[in-house]
């Protein structure tokens, strides 16, 4: 015998929604920044990405070299955020 047709009230429930997808950049910036490690003028530049970090440079561009900040690293999975230079986390 053929399956019987779900009722109108038995339609199958929706899909779980995916988990939001952050924006790690964003996010480790606007963390630096709260933290007061991002000077006035500087640049934060994504130095290398993988599946689970983020390191950022922070530096301004002196025209003949460049000052370094700060060297962060952010952990994708549990979001905290190393200073990769003096240890310790933001």
């Amino acid at each position: 015998e053929p399956e019987p047709e779900p009722a109108a009230d038995e339609a199958e429930p929706e899909p779980e929604p995916e988990p939001e997808e952050i924006d790690y950049y964003a996010y480790a910036v606007e963390k630096l920044d709260a933290a007061g490690e991002i000077p006035e003028g500087y640049i934060v530049e994504v130095d290398s990405e993988t599946a689970d970090a983020l390191r950022l440079h922070v530096y301004v561009d002196m025209g003949t070299h460049t000052a370094t900040a700060g060297w962060y690293e952010l952990n994708k999975n549990t979001l905290l955020i190393t200073d990769v230079i003096f240890g310790g986390t933001i």
